[in-house]
């Protein structure tokens, strides 16, 4: 009887999935399937958490593509937007309601008394300007009345009423402010920007709502004149409270991406026939386009071609301009005054504004006609280098983004397991990029999740991942789909233990893993590059349960407690190269794979 003899495979998939390259001669480790997988922060191959919902009723049914948190000092609201409507909680209720957008006929309930009989609300307000017809936000202060959104009728200058769904005998006190019906959403592609007005304790938080062919939105509190804030926060067109460029107006101006920085709201692409101009206001200040420190910055002179601005960015003290085949890149961005041209990168730029974001403040990631790179920053060197982060997946990339519709492509860097998700909501693939290291060809190490398949991103200020899904905002947590389970697949790349001419006879598979209490398990074998695999299943041992992946903030828990477990099945077969799967249904416990020992036999030369 032959003598057995054993190969060990630590950290199995420890380079992240290639393909890129033959997988005849790809370097051990790599990985030639890697679906609904992460690599953790250990170097493991392992499951990727699932979603949780995080409003218990559906907006609609189409897919949210937007989600963001409006943060303001007496408690951040949660906002989405699906189905050409904006959702967000209510400032008091934190209950989700379809959000309008308001005129300039704002009645603050210290000066607007309402009455209530039967179904009859009467609202008394002086001057308040509505005509009959109109539509109006209801928003009591005091009594029982019903907040709502109503059509009024109007009996005079200070007096209107509308009917409620409600029949009782009430009063008090009201904010009204009139409803932009001819407002028209067509896409849910928002990019939402946090900002404040003012500085130090009077400082009032806004957020800049921007999408292309869009007039842009401010949510900020409602008031009777521009900035005036004295009620509850609302939607309101940023032309009604903003001056704005000549020769631009109210119904003009529509900036398709935007950026705020050093101190000042930052846009551009405001007009097919403008797509070269960057708009910045005076600092902290996004009403006032045409005064103080506000002003333009025009890059058709660095770029004659016309090549329009998709994105915009910044890093220290440099503003980051990026175009479809082109970025510039401006110092001294902190003061207008000093704003000097310090670089211009030819023949790459971004193809999806939403794919741009900063990673660990260090580096730019986005995402590029010829796939996903990194603008690394060093400070040292007058030049930024561009390094081809999807190198290894390049080309599997690429035709999956031809098929995107590109405003509906979405990037984010989730800092908490440094990876960086490019989601291609048509293709219903998400790429994971995993940022903490670099290979040795530049790339990063890569997964694929195809059963997740987010259209939003957007990280909370308490380090969460949210999700858009239909219908839903979705939290990124547990090890379930929405209570379904997902198949986690990872295949090795093909390998012949040194002896590329000899025959292997499989006998025996040891597997160590991480998790996975009571977990089946397919194991999948294969030779000689064919793909008729034979299979056997196993079930990992039960265990006690553990700090698995527990990411408690500041509190190392990773390394204490982790259940390893091993076991062992028999292999059959021959062939000169080899390759194994390892297949499984997520169903609420994770599960990573440490390590796998093959024992075989070795023939003669075949």
């Amino acid at each position: 009887m032959k003598q057995l003899r054993a190969a060990s495979i630590a950290a199995p998939g420890f380079y992240g999935l290639n393909s890129q390259d033959s997988g005849v001669t790809l370097a051990s480790g790599f990985a030639l399937k890697a679906d609904n997988c992460i690599i953790d922060k250990f170097g493991r191959i392992g499951a990727r958490k699932g979603w949780t919902k995080v409003n218990s009723t559906a907006f609609n049914s189409s897919s949210v593509k937007t989600v963001f948190e409006f943060v303001k000092p007496d408690g951040n609201l949660i906002f989405a937007a699906a189905g050409n409507k904006i959702y967000g909680q209510h400032p008091q209720t934190g209950a989700y309601l379809e959000y309008p957008v308001a005129g300039t006929l704002f009645c603050p309930s210290a000066s607007t008394a309402y009455s209530q009989t039967g179904t009859t609300v009467t609202v008394t307000h002086s001057a308040h300007g509505y005509t009959t017809g109109d539509t109006v936000y209801f928003g009591p202060t005091s009594g029982t009345a019903d907040e709502g959104i109503y059509t009024v009728t109007v009996t005079s200058g200070s007096v209107f009423y509308f009917t409620s769904p409600s029949s009782e005998t009430t009063s008090g006190n009201a904010n009204c402010i009139n409803i932009l019906t001819t407002y028209s959403i067509t896409d849910d592609n928002w990019q939402p920007i946090n900002m404040p007005l003012g500085t130090g304790s009077t400082a009032s938080s806004h957020a800049i709502w921007l999408q292309s062919g869009h007039l842009p939105l401010v949510m900020h509190k409602l008031g009777t004149a521009p900035h005036t804030h004295v009620d509850g926060y609302g939607f309101q067109r940023l032309g009604d409270v903003a001056t704005f460029p000549s020769p631009y107006t109210v119904d003009t101006f529509k900036p398709s991406c935007g950026l705020y920085a050093f101190g000042r709201l930052w846009v551009a692409n405001v007009s097919t026939a403008d797509t070269q101009t960057v708009y910045f206001t005076d600092i902290q200040d996004p009403s006032d386009w045409t005064t103080g420190t506000a002003g333009y910055l025009d890059i058709s002179a660095v770029i004659p071609t016309g090549d329009p601005i998709v994105a915009l960015a910044q890093h220290n003290n440099f503003l980051i301009i990026f175009c479809k085949k082109h970025i510039v890149i401006y110092s001294g961005a902190d003061d207008p005054a000093t704003l000097t041209l310090n670089d211009t990168i030819s023949n790459i730029g971004c193809i999806a504004r939403d794919s741009v974001q900063s990673v660990a403040g260090t580096d730019i990631l986005f995402l590029s006609d010829t796939g996903v790179q990194s603008l690394l920053r060093l400070t040292q060197e007058r030049s930024l280098p561009l390094r081809d982060v999807s190198k290894n997946v390049r080309d599997e990339l690429i035709s999956y983004v031809n098929g995107e519709v590109l405003e509906g492509i979405k990037g984010v860097y989730f800092p908490n397991d440094a990876m960086y998700l490019l989601a291609l909501p048509t293709s219903k693939v998400t790429y994971c990029f995993d940022t903490r290291g670099v290979l040795e060809n530049g790339a990063a190490r890569a997964t694929v999740w195809n059963q997740i398949n987010p259209t939003a991103f957007c990280i909370m200020q308490d380090r969460s991942l949210y999700l858009g899904e239909i219908g839903y905002i979705g939290k990124y947590n547990g090890y379930q789909d929405n209570g379904v389970k997902y198949r986690m697949v990872y295949f090795t790349n093909y390998f012949d233990l040194d002896t590329p001419t000899n025959l292997k006879f499989l006998k025996k598979l040891y597997l160590t893993a991480i998790g996975g209490s009571l977990q089946p398990l397919t194991i999948k074998w294969g030779f000689d590059y064919s793909e008729l695999y034979r299979a056997g299943s196993i079930t990992l041992p039960a265990q006690e349960s553990s700090y698995y992946n527990v990411d408690e903030y500041n509190i190392g828990k990773y390394s204490d407690g982790i259940d390893l477990v091993n076991t062992q099945t028999n292999l059959s077969g021959n062939g000169k190269v080899i390759q194994l799967g390892f297949e499984t249904d997520i169903d609420g416990n994770p599960l990573s794979v440490q390590k796998i020992d093959l024992f075989y036999a070795s023939g003669k030369t075949a």
